[in-house]
């Protein structure tokens, strides 16, 4: 299933108009339509709120998506430290991503996982990896 049709099944089965879900996330309606008709590839951040606004672990919005998870995993991995991203495979990018967003919405701030990030790049360092 397409990442937008996902959104749009996990928005309607809690019974959340559009509006609302907009709303909750900070972006127009028009975004979340767009978004749900796959007109519009969001970004991490978008996907993560969304993703919290509707209860469901981030990974569970992508995972399904080929196109989706690649691009999002594109844009989690430039971010991370070069030592990391030289390390990650496909299937360690993935469980990697999925770790992180887990101590977002555990309440991890943006800086904190950065630190973890840095701490995995040291130890890998350290390591020869």
């Amino acid at each position: 299933m397409a990442l937008g049709e996902r959104i749009r099944e996990l928005r309607k089965k809690k019974r959340m108009p559009a509006r609302v879900l907009a709303e909750r996330v900070g972006v127009h309606i028009r975004h979340i339509y767009a978004i749900e008709r796959g007109r519009y590839r969001p970004s991490l951040g978008t996907l993560t709120k969304i993703a919290q606004v509707l209860d469901v672990p981030p990974a569970e919005l992508w995972l399904d998506d080929g196109e989706a998870r690649e691009t999002v995993l594109y844009e989690y991995v430039k971010r991370l430290p070069p030592e990391v991203q030289r390390f990650l495979t496909q299937e360690r990018a993935d469980s990697y991503l999925m770790a992180t967003q887990e101590l977002a919405v555990a309440g991890l701030s943006p800086e904190d996982i950065k630190e973890v990030g840095t701490t995995i790049a040291r130890l890998l360092r350290r390591h020869g990896c």
